[in-house]
């Protein structure tokens, strides 16, 4: 059996953001949107790009006025839209993410795991996404979260979800519901009464 994804809830589960997310009720400020990974990787830079060239205008054409942190190593030496801030690598990458209002993860290319929207639902951040972006992921689009097709399709159920708190709260519990099935104890002691090891017969070892 392969080892399925993971992630460690409690990295998440005493992380404070340094700003507040925005009101179930109201806005009193710009929504922020997340977005995480090494940018030596071409894929992660070219999401990244994506963001400050495609989404961002279209969605202040459209009057909404965001700002959007991306997180991660080997940032580029210039953004493409001031709305768009390389932050660089950061020690406590839940404390940053849960400044986030709402993640958008525009991938187009590259493999590997998926690790990334796990952690925004973690975070409880709801999540737009790409195909790409969930490969291998066991999630629903529509349930978990939004996944589109094209880059250009991600604007307007970004929008949507800026205007909806009701939309957002349902999309974050459904995915926080699934992620905790994801968490690594969880996957650990699943695996040990699998095998049939030590520790996992109820005697708190």
């Amino acid at each position: 059996n392969m080892i399925p994804h993971g992630v460690d809830l409690k990295r998440f589960a005493g992380a404070v953001p340094a700003v507040s997310q925005m009101s179930d009720d109201s806005f009193s400020r710009a929504p922020v949107l997340v977005y995480h990974g090494p940018y030596s990787y071409e894929p992660n830079l070219q999401a990244a790009m994506a963001l400050g060239t495609v989404i961002i205008p279209a969605l202040e054409k459209h009057g909404h006025h965001v700002v959007c942190l991306a997180l991660g190593d080997s940032p580029p030496a210039h953004s493409p839209h001031p709305s768009l801030t390389f932050v660089g690598p950061v020690d406590d990458i839940a404390s940053h993410l849960k400044r986030g209002d709402i993640a958008v993860v525009p991938l187009t290319t590259g493999g590997g795991t998926r690790m990334k929207v796990l952690d925004y639902f973690a975070a409880c951040i709801p999540v737009v996404a790409t195909k790409k972006a969930v490969e291998g992921l066991p999630v629903e689009g529509g349930k978990h979260l939004v996944i589109i097709d094209e880059v250009e399709e991600m604007v307007e159920p970004i929008a949507e979800l800026i205007n909806s708190p009701d939309r957002r709260r349902e999309l974050t519990e459904n995915a926080f519901a699934l992620v905790k099935t994801m968490d690594w104890s969880a996957i650990g002691t699943r695996y040990m009464e699998l095998y049939d090891l030590p520790g996992c017969k109820g005697n708190g070892t």
